[in-house]
């Protein structure tokens, strides 16, 4: 948008969009490695309450930002935020799951990113136009270079006639609303039953799986799943023990380098980096780059964005079958 290169001129440059893109990766990164311990000591439920007010507070700086410093530090700390949930809030649907249903809910997370971002291409497109799809800077009377490109360094501090600044800052905003209904709605969730084993409350896990499942306290499916859910915690707690034995709040970092685990760590995180390594986060995250190489024609950029969305949607779902 030409109102939002007017206010942020130095992100024109290839490598700085490409630290401004890395920025919130770099901060979900963080986000991931640290909300592990995290959601053990606090709970699955409050760690996700954590990281809707890391991201929102990342999201206003990105969407009340004055300079750069404010835009990427909102990144950084948005990114963060979306690290946590990333991974706190499919460990919490595996262990609320029964388990005919966890592979689907598991990627229902997937999917909602997925209709997520299409849903963003469609809103960035249509606020785009508040105030005409172009700056009309003050006092310029041709803001555009000789390639026909807008010309953000001179029009800088010129104020735009134009399209608005909402045209951008909303956007951004707009992503605070479903966080924070997810934040309240955790206030109607039961917490995870495995991990209120893993504290030893064990009759307050009867009553979660009771009301996870619909069923009274003594029913015997509860008290299956319960028994089931308790040997398989008493399980990883002995073989924790034996493998890396107690000590502080990183003594679980220990198992990554266990004998045992030499072969798994690099499976489960190879699929992951190869996962990664193919180049489709580059083009969802520069396909109006991309496609405006190509033409400057609407018609013939968003398309293939949303051709791109539609690919991925139909694969989500069928993932969940």
């Amino acid at each position: 948008m030409e109102n939002f290169e007017n206010h942020f001129p130095t992100f024109k440059g290839s490598t700085i969009q490409g630290w401004l893109v890395s920025a919130l990766e770099l901060g979900a990164w963080a986000g991931a490695l640290i909300n592990g311990i995290l959601a053990d000591r606090i709970s699955r439920k409050y760690a996700m309450m954590v990281a809707v007010i890391i991201f929102t507070l990342g999201t206003g700086l990105q969407a009340g930002a004055q300079n750069p410093a404010y835009f990427f530090a909102g990144r950084i700390i948005g990114g963060l935020g979306i690290g946590m949930f990333s991974m706190v809030i499919p460990l919490y649907q595996a262990e609320i799951a029964p388990p005919e249903l966890r592979g689907s809910l598991v990627s229902l997370q997937q999917l909602s990113i997925t209709v997520g971002t299409a849903i963003s291409f469609w809103l960035d497109y249509g606020m785009q136009f508040v105030g005409g799809n172009t700056c009309q800077p003050e006092g310029i009377s041709n803001p555009y270079l000789s390639d026909g490109k807008y010309n953000a360094a001179q029009n800088h501090g010129h104020t735009c006639l134009g399209q608005k600044t909402i045209a951008w800052r909303l956007p951004l905003a707009l992503q605070i609303i479903p966080a924070w209904i997810l934040f309240f709605g955790l206030f109607f969730f039961p917490f995870s039953p495995r991990w209120l084993m893993m504290k030893h409350r064990d009759e307050d896990a009867q009553e979660s799986i009771s009301r996870l499942r619909r069923l009274p306290v003594n029913d015997p499916l509860v008290r299956a799943e319960y028994l089931e859910i308790k040997a398989a915690v008493m399980f990883d707690e002995e073989t924790e023990n034996e493998v890396i034995g107690s000590g502080g709040a990183l003594t679980p970092w220990k198992a990554l380098f266990a004998s045992n685990m030499f072969k798994r760590l690099p499976l489960g995180c190879g699929m992951t980096v190869f996962q990664q390594f193919t180049g489709i986060n580059a083009v969802l995250y520069y396909a109006p780059q991309i496609f405006s190489s190509v033409s400057d024609s609407f018609f013939l950029k968003h398309p293939f964005e949303y051709s791109i969305k539609g690919i991925v949607l139909a694969n989500c779902y069928k993932s969940t079958r």
